[in-house]
């Protein structure tokens, strides 16, 4: 993951860095248009990538690819799961294409359908199972 990339190509290069303040906002300079013009100067952008006249960053809110630049193979414009509803840990840019390392899909559960032994027990829970457990070592007894 890289706070810098530089974009080279038929269109010239340009280079893209993310804002050394701590904001993860992105500024671009150079002779390639499109990546100066399109720059998304509102987006958090996690760390940044680039290829053949396109530039790609990891936007910090989604964990989703964001290009910019005028490239034919590598597409555009709004966040860009390279797998429908996966998220990134980092992305890499080719000349004309991007890649990038998946985090782990989470199903989500709700805690109904958890059994009982496994869910997470709530700060009342967890008081009343250490008192109940109190007064089984107290009286000898073991906690079923």
């Amino acid at each position: 993951m890289f706070s810098f990339a530089v974009s080279y190509g038929e269109n010239g290069h340009a280079l893209c860095a993310l804002v050394p303040d701590g904001s993860h906002l992105v500024r671009c300079f150079g002779i390639d248009a499109s990546i100066a013009y399109g720059t998304p100067y509102i987006l958090h952008i996690l760390s940044l990538t680039a290829g053949d006249s396109f530039v790609c960053g990891l936007l910090l809110d989604s964990n989703q690819p964001y290009s910019w630049g005028s490239n034919l193979y590598v597409e555009m414009g709004v966040p860009q799961p390279m797998d429908d509803g996966a998220t990134y840990s980092q992305i890499s840019a080719g000349d004309h294409h991007l890649r990038g390392i998946r985090k782990p899909r989470r199903e989500l559960q709700s805690t109904a359908s958890v059994p009982e032994k496994m869910r997470p027990r709530t700060q009342k829970e967890k008081k009343k199972m250490s008192h109940r457990a109190e007064m089984c070592i107290a009286s000898n007894t073991t906690v079923v």
